[in-house]
């Protein structure tokens, strides 16, 4: 996503309802009314894509329990339990974009680490 540095006027439909093959699954369109961009679509195709990035962390918290206690294996846990937490965390569709949440909390997890690895706490990501 871009910054833009004004408010722009936009019009948003949202429509919800019933898949009509399925009968049980929640259908969200949210779509931007002027230009007729789907807006949910592409923020479920970001998330999917952040989770493709993230796979393997339940392998690295087994990783870092099986190696003896040196004091970063709380760390470590407490880290792969962000992303964890962060991944699961779906919020209110259709209006709350989880895949920005899902972005944003990565990136701040991310962040920690290079700092961490910036003060020789933990090596670099």
């Amino acid at each position: 996503m871009r910054y833009l540095p004004f408010v722009e006027l936009t019009l948003i439909l949202a429509i919800d309802g019933m898949q009509p093959d399925v009968g049980h699954e929640v259908l969200w369109v949210i779509r931007e009314v002027l230009s007729g961009e789907i807006l949910y679509e592409a923020d479920r195709y970001a998330k999917k894509e952040l989770k493709k990035r993230v796979r393997g962390v339940r392998q690295i918290e087994r990783t870092g329990s099986q190696e003896p206690d040196n004091g970063m294996n709380e760390v470590v846990a407490g880290y792969c339990q962000a992303v964890r937490a962060a991944l699961t965390d779906d919020g209110h569709p259709p209006l709350d974009a989880s895949g920005l949440t899902l972005q944003q909390r990565l990136s701040a997890i991310d962040h920690s680490l290079e700092q961490m690895a910036q003060k020789g706490i933990y090596p670099s990501p």
